[in-house]
C-alpha cells in the first residue's frame, strides 16, 4: 500500500515510517496537517496516518479538509487518528472529522 504518515514528532515520524517500509509499504511522511492536505491533492494513498495535535493546521483539521475534497482526490481514503489520547470524546472528535 501507499501510505501517508503525518506526524509533527521527528522520532515518530521516524519509526512510523521505518515499520511500515518494513512490512513492504510505500511511506510519504509529513510533519503538519497543511503537508498532508497538499500531499494527497497531488497523489493517491491507500491509508493515511494522522496525527491527532500537531502545530498548525492539527489532524481533525487536516482531516476534515481532506473529507472536504472531491470524491476521487481523497475523500474515500481511510484515516487513522494517531493519538495519546483515549477518551471516549477524543474517538468522537476524531470519528466527528471523518477519521476511519
Amino acid at each position: 500500500m501507499r501510505i501517508l504518515v503525518a506526524e509533527d514528532n521527528g522520532t515518530n515520524r521516524l519509526v512510523l515510517t521505518h515499520r511500515l517500509e518494513q512490512l513492504g509499504h510505500r511511506v510519504d511522511a509529513v510533519s503538519d496537517g497543511r503537508e498532508a492536505l497538499e500531499a494527497v491533492q497531488y497523489r493517491p494513498y491507500d491509508l493515511i496516518v494522522m496525527d491527532m495535535m500537531m502545530p498548525g493546521m492539527d489532524g481533525l483539521e487536516a482531516t476534515r479538509a481532506i473529507r472536504a475534497l472531491p470524491a476521487q482526490v481523497a475523500a474515500r481514503v481511510p484515516i487513522i487518528g494517531l493519538t495519546a489520547a483515549a477518551m471516549p470524546e477524543d474517538e468522537a472528535a476524531c470519528l466527528a472529522a471523518g477519521m476511519t
